[in-house]
């Protein structure tokens, strides 16, 4: 009896937690409207070996998926992925934003940005792979 109590409990905290994290999504993802501002750019990771050769290129561009989260991380604004170059634009309300990249627990990077009302930042992110 004490151990179904117990799985009812955890399964409840379960729900409850679930429920939060989705308010919590809501809440904060503010999906833009359309505007003429928002971010470009390329990411690229590198070195893809421990041993770079000339004439041979030792960064590739990032093909995954990219998270743009509010200044202080708390929420996510948008999810998107690049193209097969690693680059992309995106449409955002002026504010600073945290790009950040997640693919295979490996290459993730991040960076700050700034975003200007009728501008699109252009950035050029480059994630290191620790491959040494």
């Amino acid at each position: 009896m004490k151990k179904l109590i117990l799985l009812i409990i955890i399964a409840l905290l379960a729900i409850a937690g679930i429920v939060i994290l989705n308010i919590g999504y809501s809440y904060f993802s503010l999906n833009p409207e359309q505007t003429n501002s928002g971010i470009e750019g390329r990411i690229i990771y590198g070195p893809t070996s421990p041993v770079c050769k000339i004439n041979e290129p030792c960064e590739k561009p990032y093909l995954g998926e990219v998270l743009i989260k509010s200044k202080d991380s708390i929420g996510i604004i948008k999810v998107f992925n690049t193209t097969e170059n690693g680059e992309f634009k995106v449409s955002l309300k002026p504010a600073t934003y945290l790009l950040e990249t997640k693919q295979n627990f490996m290459i993730t990077c991040n960076q700050y940005v700034t975003v200007e009302q009728d501008k699109y930042e252009n950035i050029s992110l480059n994630c290191d792979t620790g491959i040494r």
